[in-house]
């Protein structure tokens, strides 16, 4: 997992800000690690994510949601 995070957080910092691309999805509770992704702005600050975890059917409600409205590009 945290090469695929460091690439992930290597393509966010050239992203405009607001940009939805990478929703990660929880199964289980964790800590997101405090990786810099940019001046004074860290991982776990920046990231939105889908908890499953809680309650499976209003997860996959959002991540729905959240893709139907990702722009593609």
């Amino acid at each position: 997992m945290n090469e695929e995070l460091i690439t992930a957080v290597e393509r966010l910092r050239l992203m405009p800000q607001g940009r939805q691309w990478f929703i990660p999805v929880l199964l289980g509770p964790c800590a997101l690690p405090e990786l810099a992704v940019g001046p004074g702005r860290t991982l776990d600050e920046q990231i939105h994510h889908v908890d499953l975890s809680a309650d499976w059917a209003a997860g996959m409600s959002l991540l729905l949601r959240s893709l139907g409205s990702a722009r593609i590009s």
